[in-house]
């Protein structure tokens, strides 16, 4: 009995080791009838000759390229299609002890070509004859074997695919949400933005041209848009007579991941081509992603998306409130009602004039516009007379009190600017702004505004 145990302990040794050197040597133990059980990552090169293709793809620092009919960025997907009609070939059908050269296979002049490098100089040639009686299927061979193999019609359709499809149609081969820094140049204008920490947390700034924090959500979406910004076309064979713009570009757009991968777009002139009926016959530019060969065309409506002034990047928020922390409002106003309103256990009520429960509605709305205030412009950094603004003795001055600090918010409202803004200040910075008119217009002009039912 131990002896039995010990001869199937060693059988089971012999086919581990059996296994291991066949993966060691060839990726992976083949599936059920797959003739090499390759892994992807093992080939290195692909040819595929036919009537009217002449496709070549290789690839360099793990990514595939396009050097027939094209050269070009292969879509990795569309690349590994390909290659795995081979590394995972999988038979319907084996005869033996047959003419591979009878001419009712097909296969002295075949259909396709196949050649597939991988290792250290190895190649699987496959080569696909006339179809069989059956249709669905034809006739193959492998070079440097004996047998026929009947392949399913799929095999040829993958490997006999437009050369077009291979193309990389995205521009920049990047994760938006790993992006750390970001740099637009259009015109006279280069914004640059960076992501680093604070208080714990990932936060984007801008870094130029001026010193700011970044509207996180604006920056996401900007470099959402450049990361899924897709050529519409390509130049099939370009010139080197043609002035495509590279040199003084349109837009010229760069993002840098966590890993330092880089992807850097350059965007030149119109082009005379039309994009199709599905951009509506919209205008076409000309770009250059670097590292890439091709010349690629993408729709103008696209790329107006991503020329951005700092004012659209920059943060808006002109204070950081937290509403629920809120506990104190009171407002000095010249034009309007002068009140105060306090948070207690029951809710709202007026502090001033009188005391007596407060509207919730109104209360409400105070409170949002607060926690919401923008700025719609940056009028000036460093003021050095704010009578010009009306801020010197403001028109409004309203006091925020939150209980998770002890300093006291000031929010100073003074003349008008424009229509439907004002200029303002607060507490936190000499900054002049520009807001909305929507708090103004929030505030009680009278007692009964702001004042509740008992």
């Amino acid at each position: 009995m131990k002896g039995f145990m010990r001869s199937t302990a060693a059988a089971l040794v012999f086919v581990a080791l059996l296994v291991y050197v066949f993966t060691a040597e060839r990726g992976r133990v083949p599936h059920e009838d797959e003739l090499f059980g390759l892994n992807v990552e093992q080939a290195s090169r692909l040819q595929v000759t036919a009537p009217n293709l002449d496709l070549l793809i290789e690839k360099r620092d793990d990514t595939w390229h396009v050097e027939k009919p094209f050269k070009g960025l292969a879509d990795q997907d569309e690349a590994e299609k390909r290659i795995k009609a081979i590394t995972e070939l999988k038979p319907s059908g084996t005869r033996s002890d047959l003419d591979l050269d009878d001419e009712k296979f097909g296969l002295k002049e075949p259909r396709l070509t196949a050649v597939l490098d991988y290792g250290e100089g190895k190649e699987i040639k496959l080569l696909i004859g006339k179809k069989t009686p059956v249709g669905s299927e034809a006739y193959a061979k492998i070079e440097g074997r004996k047998d026929l193999y009947i392949l399913s019609a799929s095999v040829f359709n993958a490997l006999n695919l437009n050369p077009d499809k291979l193309r990389e149609k995205k521009l920049a081969k990047i994760d938006s949400d790993k992006a750390r820094s970001l740099s637009l140049t259009h015109g006279d204008t280069t914004i640059k933005v960076e992501n680093r920490p604070e208080d714990d947390k990932d936060k984007w700034f801008i870094t130029s041209p001026i010193n700011a924090r970044a509207d996180e959500f604006q920056t996401a979406q900007v470099i959402t848009k450049l990361a899924g910004l897709e050529a519409k076309d390509f130049v099939e064979k370009p010139a080197k007579d043609v002035d495509y713009g590279f040199d003084k570009p349109s837009l010229l757009a760069e993002v840098v991941d966590e890993e330092r991968n880089k992807a850097t777009i350059t965007i030149g002139a119109k082009s005379d081509k039309r994009a199709e009926a599905s951009l509506n016959g919209g205008e076409l530019l000309y770009a250059k992603v670097e590292g890439r060969d091709e010349i690629l065309l993408v729709a103008a409506q696209d790329v107006d998306e991503l020329l951005k002034q700092p004012i659209d990047l920059r943060d808006k928020s002109i204070v950081e409130l937290d509403k629920q922390n809120i506990n104190y409002v009171r407002v000095q106003s010249k034009k309007r009602l002068s009140f105060a309103i306090k948070r207690l256990p029951d809710g709202w009520h007026l502090d001033r004039p009188v005391k007596a429960p407060a509207n919730t509605g109104k209360v409400a709305d105070i409170l949002w516009d607060l926690v919401q205030l923008e700025a719609r412009e940056y009028v000036a950094e460093k003021p050095e007379d704010l009578k010009q603004y009306g801020l010197a003795i403001p028109n409004d001055i309203i006091e925020v009190h939150s209980i998770d600090t002890d300093e006291v918010l000031k929010i100073k409202i003074g003349y008008a600017h424009g229509e439907d803004t004002h200029y303002c200040q607060t507490s936190e910075s000499d900054q002049v702004y520009a807001i909305s008119d929507m708090l103004l217009l929030d505030l009680p002009k009278k007692l009964e505004d702001i004042q509740g039912s008992s």
